[in-house]
């Protein structure tokens, strides 16, 4: 047993914190497609880099007891060599003989030589993702009869019965730098497409072949598209001569299926086809590419609407190839800005393809103006918008259901009594005014007219600072400002207003009788009560020149004094005067308790303001 511990694995190898990580690696076996007996040990990264340096390695694999490879390989404790690729490999055989010499089950071993083989090197390889790095090769120089040549693996029973009777670790890993990073265990399991092969390995393998599967994204600038994957079954199953079965999974290692192949919605991506033997279970593998092509944005214009006899250009875009139907009525069909003169009313369906062949449609509704008798109402009042505008549209003027008249109805705005033409859209200025509006029919010239007044309904648009609940900085003043705030001597944050027709508003006005845009207020005082907080609440009135109002309200809050703000007059030595008078003692010679304050000189005397606050 000492024997087996010195010659196999110098030591035993740990495993701890394995976990998945972003770059990692599986390990499998390809075999030879002209020579069913070769073989190569591979690593799968699933990263690629050109910086990588290997610094520790074992790979495991079985074959039933009793074959032999080539190159020949002695049971331990010597130890021989495979064709090395990538790093010098030292390779050691246990076999269920070698094993029961020293008293153990040789059945722990399941009828199967094992084939431990360890990095002696740290060999620099280059990695590229899901592609198979090829480690060392070797034959099997007589065809297996009976079980499978299959990679190790990890933590199965056979390496647990070597552990626990002879302390031999046969676990797989790989240990790699990658981009000057520290070393890491990269190693998280086997590649099932290529783990295991049963015997006969001479067997006919199916045959696999890659492809490439182009599909329409799904709507215009998508990035998704749905594929018919089974489409491309005879491409990818051509070759093989026995019957097999094929199925489709989104992984390298065949371990995510695709159950709709026939509807499969993906990005462009590559996907894996398995094409299965189906007397021999034997399989292989291909990657099958899928590529979203784009799919054009067809837009064919908005609807319109033409009188008898006329003609429109119709004004088809998103590809350089268009095609029209019905042809009826067009100039050509397969332009992407065709003449249409239908003679009814027609709708258009245009079809555009890009370079893909992918397409898309869209339509338009090409409308054969009726005429009509005509009436218009003869008085609408019009309110002017936020902008101070009104756009008159025939639909305004005319009575009851007219066909197209938005496209074919023109509009005509002129004063009642002079005549004179108005714009349009009618503005501000003629608010108040009744003008005369004239509706013709483009098609035949046919009109009707209607009166128009224009009215300013919308108020003017407010907005008070000092509107919190609670006392903020710039809206809270002492008590003693009641009488200043109240009488417009100590300056408040005032509100800005504007108006649609009017502009700014900035008047401040006594009261609601003044005409004319302005602002005016109404003040409330709410008394909070002894050393409480008072506040006043000031409600603002805007008001343009045809009498719409807004309001909103500022309150400002009045704080009582606290006892370290107020500033005591300095002490003073009063001498007596002859004839036993003394000096004057009133406040006005000895000086009064002061705060500061908001008046003209700054502070406030608190002995002439005792009605208004108190002192807490």
């Amino acid at each position: 047993m000492n024997k087996i511990i010195t010659f196999c694995l110098l030591g035993f190898l740990m495993f701890a914190g394995l976990g998945l990580k972003s770059q990692s690696l599986t390990y499998g076996l390809l075999q030879d497609a002209n020579d069913p007996l070769q073989f190569t040990a591979v690593a799968y990264p699933t990263v690629s880099s050109g910086n990588v340096t290997i610094a520790t390695a074992v790979f495991t694999f079985y074959l039933p007891a009793g074959t032999l490879t080539t190159p020949s390989i002695p049971v331990l404790p010597s130890f021989g060599s495979f064709n090395n690729i990538t790093g010098t490999w030292r390779i050691e055989k246990i076999t269920p003989a070698f094993y029961a010499s020293f008293g153990f089950n040789a059945s722990d071993l399941q009828g199967r030589d094992v084939y431990q083989c360890i990095l002696q090197n740290s060999p620099t390889p280059v990695f590229t993702a899901n592609q198979p790095l090829s480690l060392f090769s070797f034959s099997v120089s007589e065809d297996c009869t009976g079980g499978a040549l299959e990679v190790h693996v990890n933590n199965n029973a056979i390496r647990n019965a070597l552990f626990t009777n002879a302390g031999i670790n046969i676990n797989n890993e790989m240990s790699a730098s990658v981009n000057d990073a520290p070393s890491v265990n990269m190693y998280m399991g086997n590649n099932p497409v290529t783990d295991s092969y049963n015997c006969p390995l001479d067997q006919v393998l199916p045959v696999a072949n890659p492809a490439t599967l182009t599909a329409c994204a799904t709507q215009p600038n998508g990035l998704t598209a749905v594929f018919n994957l089974n489409s491309v079954a005879a491409t990818v199953t051509a070759g093989n001569s026995e019957p097999v079965a094929l199925t489709w999974f989104t992984d390298v290692n065949l371990t995510n299926p695709i159950n709709n192949p026939s509807s499969f919605t993906s990005p462009s991506a590559t996907v894996y086809a398995r094409v299965t033997n189906i007397e021999t279970s034997a399989f292989a593998s291909a990657a099958v590419t899928l590529v979203v092509n784009p799919t054009p944005l067809a837009d064919a214009g908005p609807d319109v609407a033409i009188c008898a006899g006329s003609s429109v250009t119709l004004g088809g875009n998103g590809s350089t190839s268009c095609s029209w139907s019905p042809a009826a009525g067009l100039s050509a069909s397969n332009i992407c800005n065709p003449i249409a003169s239908p003679t009814s009313s027609t709708l258009y369906t245009l079809t555009v393809s890009n370079q893909f062949a992918c397409s898309n449609t869209d339509q338009v509704l090409v409308t054969i103006h009726t005429t009509q008798s005509l009436v218009c109402n003869d008085f609408v009042q019009v309110s002017l918008n936020e902008n101070g505008q009104a756009y008159i549209l025939p639909g305004m003027i005319l009575e009851g259901e007219n066909e197209n008249e938005e496209e074919l109805f023109s509009v005509t705005i002129t004063k009642l009594i002079t005549n004179q033409p108005v714009p349009n859209p009618v503005t501000c200025s003629y608010t108040g005014q009744t003008l005369q509006v004239r509706v013709t029919d483009e098609c035949n010239n046919n009109f009707c007219t209607g009166l128009i007044k224009i009215e300013d309904k919308l108020p003017p648009v407010i907005q008070c600072p000092c509107t919190s609940n609670e006392p903020t900085e710039g809206c809270t003043f002492t008590c003693a400002d009641k009488d200043g705030i109240l009488n417009g001597s100590i300056a408040t944050p005032v509100p800005v207003a504007t108006d649609n027709c009017e502009g700014p508003i900035t008047t401040v006005v006594n009261g609601p009788n003044v005409p004319g845009a302005n602002l005016y207020k109404k003040d409330v005082f709410i008394d909070g009560g002894a050393c409480g907080v008072s506040r006043i609440e000031r409600t603002w009135t805007a008001k343009d020149s045809w009498g719409n109002s807004a309001q909103c309200t500022q309150v400002f809050y009045l704080e009582p004094y606290d006892l370290d703000e107020v500033n005591f007059p300095e002490d003073i030595t009063i001498e007596c005067a002859g004839c036993g008078q003394t000096a004057s003692t009133s406040p006005c010679v000895t000086g009064v308790p002061t705060v500061d304050g908001n008046d003209a000189d700054g502070v406030y005397e608190i002995i002439t303001y005792n009605g208004n606050c108190q002192i807490q």
